[in-house]
C-alpha cells in the first residue's frame, strides 16, 4: 500500500438541502460546513480538517426546495 504524503491530493465535496420558508422577505442564508478526518493515527495536521461557509443570497420564499454543494 503506498504511504499517503504520495498520493494525489483528493477533494470532498458536501451538499446540503434546505426547503424555502413558505412565505415572508427574502433573506440570506448561510450554510457551516466543518468536520474533521477520523481514524488518524498520528498528530492531526492542516490537512485533516475542515471548515467553511457558503451563503446563499437572497432565498425567495416560497422557491421550493434548495441545494448548496461545497
Amino acid at each position: 500500500m503506498e504511504d499517503s504524503r504520495e498520493l494525489d491530493p483528493q477533494a470532498l465535496a458536501l451538499t446540503y438541502w434546505f426547503d424555502a420558508p413558505e412565505e415572508g422577505e427574502p433573506i440570506p442564508v448561510t450554510i457551516h460546513y466543518s468536520g474533521r478526518r477520523v481514524g488518524v493515527k498520528r498528530k492531526p495536521g492542516r490537512g485533516d480538517s475542515f471548515s467553511t461557509s457558503e451563503t446563499v443570497e437572497p432565498v425567495i420564499p416560497g422557491s421550493g426546495r434548495l441545494a448548496v454543494t461545497t
